[in-house]
């Protein structure tokens, strides 16, 4: 009589298969939810970014005396906001990054502005876009 204990080739190849098989399935969702959350992580950044350039412009022109646009260039009490390549900057000073679009337009009365801020799009084409009307308080 022979001694059956152990595993043959045949079951090792086949349980190693298997496990490849499984092993390799998980990497891939793993991948798959790591992409996810980099681009999910990229696109808060882009709704903050344009978040902060908003408020920041909102608080100077609520307390302003004084606001002056030129093209795309808005100047609020001395403080002067523009867009250079993907770069927001105040004072010639950066602010933040990744701004694909600035626009702002005088109001028909002139006492405010309309501004919008697009940021760059992500690899999915998403992007953030906020525009708004602020007025200067007299």
């Amino acid at each position: 009589m022979r001694n059956n204990k152990g595993f043959t080739l045949v079951e090792l190849l086949a349980a190693l298969a298997l496990l490849g098989l499984i092993v390799g399935l998980a990497s891939s969702v793993h991948l798959f939810g790591q992409k996810q959350f980099t681009n999910e992580i990229k696109q808060v950044n882009n709704q903050s970014n344009v978040r902060l350039v908003l408020k920041q412009i909102t608080k100077d022109i609520r307390s302003s005396n004084m606001l002056a646009i030129e093209g795309n260039v808005l100047t609020v009490d001395g403080n002067v906001y523009k867009q250079e390549g993907t770069q927001m900057l105040r004072n010639d000073r950066l602010m933040v990054t990744g701004i694909a679009e600035f626009t702002v337009n005088p109001t028909e009365n002139g006492s405010g502005a309309e501004i919008t801020v697009k940021s760059v799009s992500n690899k999915r084409q998403q992007y953030s876009s906020v525009s708004t009307v602020i007025y200067a308080r007299e």
